[in-house]
């Protein structure tokens, strides 16, 4: 008797361990198919993207006054009218006209501005809520060099769509921004539709299957607000998904695709496997011999196959934000459009700074392999640790910058701690970088540290949420995230704190969460104190 039940129990154990992996494969396959769907997104993006550059940005005035061969039009809407009335006239249709429109100058650092329609008329005010988001916008777009930007807001009227300018005027010592408005439904059917029937977002090995653009998947472009700009015929809303969400200077937008569900098989090799393997239940339950081998194998492809979905679909998302920024930066200096030395150096700064943030994520995931297989060794040695904090948090402070984010450094000069320099400002960056991701923007950032009973503790300081009391211990595992953060907009890899506590375990201290003195959470790392040179 106790023979059978051990048996069916064991019985029972291997049959959940297969349907637990069998899931996992089902759902890796699942987002392996949303690649697809990601694909298609940023090849729209880019094709309705260069539509906008070509027709758009020709209306819009030079970023400054003074060119290689003198001075420019110093009535700059004047000439905005006058390129918008030669494209309405565009002999041969190539371009998208902006139609009805209202051009406008908005003063950065004052309150004037000017409005006309595109007929040159005077306009009695312009929509309240386009000049706040343009004026919001317009520090990012001269810090970031970009020549232009565009972004949709919501109006009385509708969504509006907007492109958008700054222009510095020598002569006046101010910085102006200029641009025009149109219904941002004007652009559905002349830029967004034509563009998802013309650009091909069908794979070459799929052509043959799948003729047109509509057969593989549906999107739909919605504003920040999910109000719904563009959307094609037919849905898929049952199909594998996935959603882009463009940055505040491409427009604010999401965008997203559902692939056709028809396609499944034909798009992934072999086809997706069934959720319910009722097969491989049954001979479970007959193979009474090989139970627990088969409920060993299939716990371990469950972790498996639930570790590789987390990984892929956190990194990729992690990935996108900086490489993109990249792109459209290297593109602004492949393409000459930086106006001076000083625009390209920032421009290139921009790279650099991204480029550390991809150099940041790439060694946390190989600090989480070496700990994965007990590889992670430091040597400890006396180390100074003011100048490495110091040099973490320059490294970070562009990063963060856009958001108005302050760093403050509060270590006394010649604390020495043992320890390995290299794992300290890989620490260090982990939590400044998890303290600015989680919290609020404005916020101040404090890394602190002091001798305290023969060791020294190093303390991170933010204005955040905190940390609830029934999960400080459960944030230092590799891949979790706390049920709010999960919900909200933050993206995140979920090895910071796991690669912090290894670091720091390896170094022969400890780490642990408590509350910050005022407001936030405030992150301990203890180590012995080391002898000053």
């Amino acid at each position: 008797m106790l023979g059978t039940a051990v048996a069916i129990g064991v019985a029972l154990a291997a049959a959940a361990g297969t349907l637990r992996a069998r899931a996992g494969v089902h759902q890796a396959a699942i987002l392996g198919l949303t690649g697809y769907a990601a694909v298609g997104m940023e090849q729209f993006v880019n094709g309705y993207e260069a539509r906008i550059r070509q027709s758009f940005l020709p209306i819009l005035p030079p970023p400054d006054d003074v060119g290689s061969a003198g001075p420019r039009d110093p009535r700059p809407l004047a000439g905005m009218i006058e390129r918008m009335a030669r494209l309405e006239r565009d002999p041969c249709g190539c371009l998208v006209s902006p139609g009805p429109s209202a051009l406008f100058r908005l003063g950065r650092d004052s309150a004037d501005w000017e409005a006309v329609d595109s007929l040159g008329r005077p306009l009695p005010g312009l929509d309240p809520e386009v000049a706040l988001a343009v004026r919001r916008q317009a520090d990012s777009l001269a810090l970031l060099a970009w020549g232009y930007g565009f972004l949709v807001t919501a109006t009385d009227q509708g969504p509006q769509f907007v492109v958008f300018t700054h222009r510095a005027d020598s002569a006046a010592g101010r910085s102006d921004v200029y641009g025009f408005a149109m219904p941002a439904s004007h652009l559905a059917e002349r830029i967004f539709r034509p563009v998802f029937e013309s650009v091909p977002l069908v794979p070459p090995h799929l052509r043959s299957v799948v003729s047109r653009n509509d057969e593989l998947l549906s999107l739909e472009l919605v504003t920040g607000e999910d109000v719904p700009l563009f959307a094609t015929a037919p849905a898929y809303p049952d199909g594998p998904a996935d959603a882009l969400h463009l940055p505040s200077l491409r427009g604010g937008m999401v965008v997203r695709a559902h692939l056709n569900p028809a396609l499944k098989d034909a798009l992934l090799p072999g086809g997706i496997p069934p959720r319910v393997p009722v097969r491989e239940v049954g001979l479970i339950a007959l193979s009474l011999a090989l139970l627990l081998a088969i409920a060993s194998l299939g716990l371990r492809a469950g972790d498996l196959a639930r570790l590789r979905s987390d990984l892929t679909s956190s990194l990729t998302h992690e990935l996108r934000t900086p490489l993109t920024q990249i792109r459209l930066a290297a593109e602004t200096v492949m393409l000459g459009r930086s106006k001076s030395p000083e625009a390209e150096r920032r421009t290139l700064a921009s790279i650099v700074d991204e480029t550390k943030r991809l150099q940041q994520l790439v060694d946390n995931v190989l600090h989480f392999s070496h700990a994965e297989r007990r590889l992670t060794h430091v040597r400890v040695e006396p180390v100074e640790l003011r100048p490495v904090v110091e040099r973490a948090v320059g490294d970070l402070t562009p990063l963060v910058a856009d958001r108005s984010i302050a760093l403050r450094v509060d270590v006394p000069d010649e604390l020495v701690v043992r320890g390995n320099a290299s794992a300290l400002r890989q620490i260090v960056l982990n939590l400044v970088d998890n303290a600015a991701r989680y919290g609020p923007d404005r916020q101040t950032i404090t890394v602190g540290a002091a001798r305290k009973d023969g060791h020294v503790e190093l303390r991170v300081d933010d204005a955040g949420p905190g940390v609830p009391l029934a999960d400080r211990e459960r944030v230092w595992r590799a891949f979790v995230r706390l049920d709010r953060d999960r919900d909200s907009a933050v993206t995140g890899s979920g090895l910071g704190l796991a690669v912090v506590r290894e670091l720091v375990v390896a170094q022969g201290g400890r780490c642990w969460i408590e509350g910050a003195p005022e407001r936030g959470a405030r992150v301990v790392v203890r180590l012995a104190a080391g002898a000053p040179a």
